[in-house]
């Protein structure tokens, strides 16, 4: 009889276990995230892609931005999402792989970056990069996208552009509205166009925080602290000069203004570089 009871208590455990067993697996299956890089141009080339996305506006990938446009949007967004399961409104579909799901995925989010951009009035969207969880990744080859159970997700960033002056990249419209820097924005040096990673005085890794820089919203600044191994910016705030420039004098470093916006401020001569917020609109 003890026997018994015991063997069935076992039983009852065993059970007890592997259903546990199948509601751990069921949820690490649903919470599953995998990250993956795909090629753009092969995905926009399908005839699915075409036909979803449209002909009619030009796009234009990676942070770096082209000069003779007028940035009208600097903060476009959106997203594509793509089901992998079976559907009854796919009849005698199978599961899509992650790579199918992504692709379907990623056409969405660009067919909504086309009809944003006609909404607009815009034929040109700029500064394409990839934006999962608000983490930009600036890749002109490849898109990101992310595979679970239940779903793929592809978020994109993006600029609004028209025609503008050749040699220029001029900030108006929507992001003028929120990009008025509080203090007067140095002019041009000359230095280096804003695009031109290669000419910012920092090592690697800086040039890479520099490249992510240009696909922030405005109004911002960038600066290089001396010696060219640090770097520090701001963003999104009308107070980005100062705040960048005043961080290195509270801790009694020496830094230098670079860009503003779009534009290179940095000169050669270091007497004529902007290194103090009191310095701004007394050139």
């Amino acid at each position: 009889m003890n026997r018994f009871r015991m063997t069935t208590a076992a039983l009852r455990a065993g059970r007890f276990g592997l259903v546990l067993g199948l509601a751990a697996g069921a949820l690490s299956a649903a919470a599953r995230n995998t990250e993956h890089l795909f090629p753009i141009q092969t995905t926009l080339a399908t005839p699915e892609a075409r036909a979803a996305i449209g002909d009619d506006v030009s796009f234009l990938f990676g942070g770096t931005l082209p000069d003779g446009f007028v940035i009208t949007d600097d903060n476009l967004k959106a997203r594509g999402k793509a089901d992998p399961r079976p559907s009854v409104l796919r009849p005698g579909t199978l599961q899509l792989s992650d790579e199918e799901a992504c692709r379907i995925a990623f056409i969405n989010a660009m067919a909504d970056l086309a009809r944003q951009a006609r909404k607009a009035g815009s034929k040109t969207v700029l500064g394409i990069v990839s934006h999962y969880d608000d983490k930009v990744r600036d890749d002109k080859e490849r898109y990101e996208c992310h595979s679970g159970q239940t779903r793929s997700v592809v978020d994109l960033k993006a600029m609004l552009a028209t025609p503008g002056r050749p040699g220029m990249v001029t900030l108006i419209g929507k992001g003028a509205v929120s990009a008025q820097h509080r203090s007067p924005v140095p002019p041009a040096s000359g230095f280096a166009e804003a695009d031109d990673v290669n000419a910012v005085p920092l090592t690697d890794a800086g040039r890479d925080r520099y490249r992510h820089y240009l696909s922030l919203p405005s109004p911002k600044a960038f600066v290089v602290f001396e010696g060219g191994q640090t770097w520090r910016f701001y963003h999104s705030d009308p107070d980005a000069m100062t705040k960048a420039l005043d961080y290195c004098q509270s801790h009694q470093k020496v830094c230098w203004l670079y860009a503003v916006d779009h534009r290179v401020v940095w000169q050669s001569d270091p007497g004529r570089r902007i290194g103090r917020s009191l310095q701004l609109g007394n050139e």
